[in-house]
This record gives C-alpha cells, sequence and structure tokens, in this order.
C-alpha cells in the first residue's frame, strides 16, 4: 500500500513541477509582424524532454470567442512548430508579392470568362429565362414548377 502512495505522490509533484515556470529558462522575442503582433518563445527544457512553447501577443486585444486570423501564414507556421525557424520579412514580403500576383490574375481570369459569356450569349437563347430579372444558369420550362406549391397563372 504505501508503494502505491509513493508512486501517486510522485506523479503528483513531477506534474506539479511541470506546471512551474523554471528561473533558469529565458523568455526569447522572436519578430514583429507588420500588424504590430509581437511573437515568443520559451526554449524547451531537456530535461523535460518536451518542446518549448510559442505564442503571439496580438497587438489588438481580441475577445474570448475571436480567433487571431489576421496572422501571417508564415508566423503560423512557426507557431505550431511546423517550421524551426521563424520567417525572415524577405520571406514575408516574397510570399506577398505572390499572393497579390495571383489575385490579380484571378480577377483578370474573371473578367475575361464574363466578356466571353457575354459575347456568346447577348440576348440569351430562348431556353434559359430570366426570373424576376435575374439571368439564370439553368433552363425553365413552362411546364415545370420553378417553386413547389405556388400554382402558375
Amino acid at each position: 500500500m504505501s508503494k502505491s502512495t509513493g508512486i501517486t505522490a510522485r506523479i503528483f509533484n513531477l506534474v506539479r513541477q511541470s506546471w512551474r515556470k523554471n528561473p533558469t529558462q529565458v523568455t526569447s522575442s522572436k519578430g514583429e509582424d507588420h500588424l504590430g503582433n509581437k511573437y515568443f518563445e520559451l526554449p524547451a527544457d531537456k530535461a523535460k524532454l518536451g518542446r518549448g512553447r510559442r505564442w503571439v501577443e496580438a497587438k489588438q486585444k481580441v475577445g474570448a470567442d475571436d480567433t487571431l486570423s489576421d496572422i501571417p501564414t508564415e508566423w503560423t507556421s512557426w507557431l505550431r512548430f511546423t517550421r524551426k525557424e521563424p520567417p525572415t520579412q524577405e520571406e514575408i514580403d516574397r510570399n506577398y508579392v505572390l499572393m497579390m500576383r495571383t489575385q490579380h490574375r484571378a480577377k483578370e481570369i474573371e473578367m475575361k470568362d464574363q466578356l466571353q459569356k457575354e459575347s456568346e450569349n447577348p440576348e440569351g437563347d430562348g431556353v434559359t429565362k430570366s426570373i424576376q430579372g435575374k439571368s439564370n444558369k439553368f433552363p425553365v420550362y413552362e411546364e415545370y414548377d420553378t417553386q413547389p406549391g405556388r400554382v402558375k397563372r
């Protein structure tokens, strides 16, 4: 009986010690993003065989239900231990330029597609009709209901 109490006490003490802050560990600032959020890391303690802690201190405080969706992707991957080193400003700038170029190209393709649709079918083909002034992508036939339960006149 006393042996199990000793094991239980030892487990309890280990759990309690893991929650304490180790005064020898120093929190280091790893960087700041363009929004003013600051990123920190507490290195792993080799004796506890765990990994360190990483967190962000947001410039604008958010409520309990809000999420920090404005964190750049590079910093998010660092916070989740997907990458070892924090992102550099050059990497963030390069990815931002790539993102903006992709968005610009998507808008160009969307505009070309819109112009192509308008040039192919300027008046409609007779099968597709307009309901309440909105164009449909699907054909509307007189013999079928468009809204269930409504009587046609």
